[in-house]
């Protein structure tokens, strides 16, 4: 009886910490694409589910504060999803500070808005892309609904689905055809959807709470958190490599300039001793 007790307790326990987990604050993606090279991803959407995306190209040559700034853009914009069927905005709610605006159209005014990086997204056994276009510098690229939109460029809701489609998941490259190395931020977001072939062409997509059970509702917190969570570790894991490349930088100048300075203190003793042995040979004191 205690021991039941005790068990009872401790799945209450876990059910409290479950509903009262804080969410974690979820970043986006960082990958370098190198001039002329592309780099390709796969991404899989559960069934019944879709997803949002958004891109954003900016040079390599940025300072780390305008890409933290842009970094915290990207985040704002998955955050909020406050349109009637849940999808993205499609730009930014802020602008740069004055500084960084400079920065900004100095870079634009010799190089131009176009980044000559293609981004390509395509179904897999489709051999047509869902979505080709190329990005603009600093400027968010905003796909909703991918799964929803993919249906209709396919012939409708009607069309007859295969089995483990889900399974086959999306294939997004980004192709750079310019001579500049371009870092991309992107972030995925998944979204649950839930609506018939009837309604889908005039309603939103997203669960509503009505339809949720108290206990769905605790299970969809913690997964949403459990997401943010990893998108995180991800991200610091991105930073832990980049700084981690800084630290190995600095550290080889360290060990070079010790080097030198070793080398430089030898050179100076040889050229004294050598200095004094002839000063005495001259006065004959040795």
């Amino acid at each position: 009886m205690a021991l039941q007790r005790i068990h009872s307790g401790l799945l209450a326990l876990l059910l409290a910490a479950a509903v009262y987990l804080p969410y974690a604050t979820a970043y986006p993606l960082i990958t370098e694409v190198p001039e002329n090279d592309s780099k390709c991803f796969r991404f899989n959407i559960p069934k019944d589910d879709d997803a949002h995306m958004a891109f954003m190209a900016m040079p390599s040559t940025m300072t780390p504060e305008i890409e933290e700034w842009y970094i915290d853009q990207m985040v704002s914009l998955g955050k909020d999803r406050n349109q009637p069927d849940g999808s993205l905005k499609r730009k930014f709610d802020a602008q740069p500070k004055e500084d960084m605006l400079k920065v900004l159209d100095a870079f634009m005014e010799e190089n131009g808005r176009r980044s000559g990086l293609q981004l390509r997204i395509q179904k897999a056994r489709n051999p047509r892309p869902m979505r080709q276009q190329e990005l603009t510098w600093f400027l968010p690229t905003v796909l909703n609904h991918i799964e929803r939109y993919q249906r209709k460029t396919d012939g409708g809701a009607n069309k007859e689905w295969t089995p483990n489609a889900h399974l086959d998941g999306h294939t997004i490259c980004l192709e750079n055809k310019s001579e500049t190395q371009v870092h991309v931020i992107f972030d995925i977001i998944l979204v649950s959807e839930d609506y018939t072939d009837e309604d889908e062409e005039g309603k939103s997509g997203g669960i509503e709470k009505k339809h949720l059970t108290p206990l769905e509702q605790e299970l969809a917190a913690s997964v949403n958190a459990a997401n943010s969570i990893i998108s995180e570790m991800r991200y610091m894991e991105k930073r832990e490599a980049r700084m981690r490349i800084t630290t190995e930088s600095i550290n080889a100048r360290i060990r070079f300039f010790s080097y030198i300075s070793v080398a430089v203190l030898l050179l100076v003793t040889y050229l004294q001793v050598t200095y004094l042995k002839r000063y005495f040979k001259k006065k004959k004191l040795m």
